[in-house]
């Protein structure tokens, strides 16, 4: 027997539901008729997706939240025909509902007050729900089907033309919504611009080969390997994974990887290498081991260019030195004095002593460097 769909609500569903309620009504009786309303909505649209992937052999669950729901279809993966089955569902669902309320609204006996007022209420929602829910722009449904398609059609070319596609057109209907004094529409479809453009920026490094699953499995053992301690053994995987993929998120993973192991070996130079070659994909601790050994081997423009984030992300007296000495190397003058400021905010004691050293030596003679010595004697 399977196990039951588990319907989680979150109290911001509730929230959200009420405000709506109460600017449709501005009564409390009217604001518990639309809160009742917008659940049995959504609940029923969610039902839509989740039996639909229940009886495709998924295990879905389903959550209300603000201003939404959402319908997790978890287990094995399905063919592009059958998630687009599931998804239109979905849709479909809320139209049955719009149907379901025009018939009952032609009942004499229901087509009074204020029984007709609530009918009413149910239709328009249902129908305004099914119409914008089919626009496509992702997270919407219309998104994912349009997500689907190009997909199945184009690959992973097809995933960042349906995010692109939800950009242009999330920002354009949410500035008309605007203008035209639906500012809850706007604000959600100006939320749903900003959200496909982060989509967009994780999914820049994304390419053909990350859909090759010889390649995560290779990248699975490299992990296995290494959280038992055996880089050795993940070396060459890592390595192999690198040589055949390419390009795409698995190489950029295992070229994370590779670097680690060639830090932890003391191979700076081969570190950096592996690394500066990935410098806009890098995570942030990779971005910040880049900055030590670039410093390391002597690259003092990419420790300049990197010295503001890693401050950020590591404010250490190590990180504003590094970057004050490249700054100095480089010859940017204020640069190199406000990292040093940084420095003795940081616990530098002998500002004088440090910048007698030879990286210093091409700044020292500036009357700006020489003032601000003077003044830290």
């Amino acid at each position: 027997m399977k196990a039951p769909i588990t319907v989680r609500i979150s109290p911001m569903f509730w929230v959200s539901a009420a405000i709506i309620g109460w600017i449709s009504s501005w009564s409390l009786i009217g604001t518990l008729i639309w809160v009742a309303i917008i659940f049995i909505s959504i609940i029923v649209h969610e039902y839509g997706h989740a039996l639909t992937a229940r009886y495709f052999g998924q295990f879905p669950r389903i959550e209300l939240v603000a201003f939404g729901g959402l319908t997790y279809p978890e287990g094995p993966p399905l063919s592009a025909f059958k998630e687009f089955i599931v998804v239109l569902n979905g849709p479909l669902c809320s139209f049955g509902l719009y149907v379901l309320g025009s018939l009952l609204v032609k009942v004499p006996m229901l087509a009074q007050p204020p029984v007709a007022s609530i009918l009413q209420a149910f239709r328009i929602i249902n129908l305004f729900w099914t119409i914008v829910n089919l626009f496509p722009v992702l997270p919407l449904d219309g998104g994912q089907l349009l997500r689907i398609l190009l997909t199945s059609w184009l690959g992973v070319k097809g995933l960042k033309a349906a995010i692109m596609a939800s950009i242009i057109i999330a920002a354009g209907v949410g500035a008309v919504a605007l203008f035209s004094g639906w500012f809850l529409v706007g604000a959600i479809f100006l939320l749903f611009a900003m959200q496909n453009m982060q989509s967009w920026r994780a999914t820049r490094a994304v390419s053909e080969s990350d859909q090759n699953q010889d390649y995560h499995q290779k990248l699975i053992q490299a992990e296995e390997a290494l959280i038992r301690g055996q880089e050795k053994e993940a070396l060459p995987l890592l390595e192999k994974l690198r040589a055949e993929s390419k390009k795409g998120v698995l190489y950029i993973t295992a070229t994370q990887y590779l670097a680690r192991i060639k830090f932890q070996q003391g191979l700076f130079k081969e570190t950096y290498d592996l690394l500066i070659s990935i410098k806009e994909d890098l995570s942030d601790d990779f971005t910040t081991l880049l900055h030590f050994v670039a410093f390391e081997i002597g690259d003092f423009k990419t420790v300049y260019d990197l010295s503001a984030i890693c401050f950020q992300r590591e404010p250490s007296l190590e990180t504003a030195l590094r970057n004050a000495i490249a700054s100095a190397m480089l010859q940017h003058v204020p640069e190199t004095i406000g990292w040093l400021e940084a420095s003795i905010r940081n616990g530098l004691q002998n500002v004088e002593q440090l910048t007698q050293e030879k990286a210093f030596h091409d700044v020292k003679d500036d009357p700006r460097f020489s003032a601000f010595i003077k003044e830290h004697s």
